[in-house]
């Protein structure tokens, strides 16, 4: 699988990075200012929740379909 490039070329952004710059862009559309950095690291710890909870639930499915087999 290919990780994304942006669009000058340099190295791949991960997904959290990602989602935190669409946080970043999303505040800055409703505020009209950069977001303080407590929002940002706010914003990460959720977004890494989010995505262990995920990937857990993803893990859990795929045990339980071979425990059916």
């Amino acid at each position: 699988m290919a990780a994304d490039k942006d669009d000058v070329g340099d190295p791949p952004i991960n997904l959290l990075e990602q989602l935190l710059e669409q946080a970043r862009q999303k505040y800055i559309e409703v505020n009209d200012e950069e977001p303080p950095d407590e929002f940002l690291e706010e914003a990460e710890d959720l977004i890494l929740r989010e995505l262990a909870e995920d990937s857990r639930d993803a893990h859990r499915d795929i045990y339980d379909a071979l425990a059916d087999e």
